[in-house]
């Protein structure tokens, strides 16, 4: 879907990106039962990361053409 909306809004000269980072320790996460939590391959969560993505988001960076 991200190929799709950057192909699209390209020609307004907007950028698209995506970030598909799984299982992430948020609050909602983190109140999930153990059995639930043990599924999962290192049977952790990763630490919060959308406030340090906002930035490489927001355009901080270039994006390839």
């Amino acid at each position: 879907m991200t190929v799709l909306w950057a192909k699209e809004l390209a020609q307004y000269d907007i950028r698209v990106a995506a970030v598909a980072p799984g299982f992430t320790a948020t609050e909602m996460v983190m109140s999930l039962r153990d059995e639930v939590k043990n599924k999962f391959p290192k049977q952790r969560a990763a630490p919060e990361i959308s406030r340090a993505l906002g930035n490489f988001v927001r355009g901080s960076l270039p994006a390839e053409k």
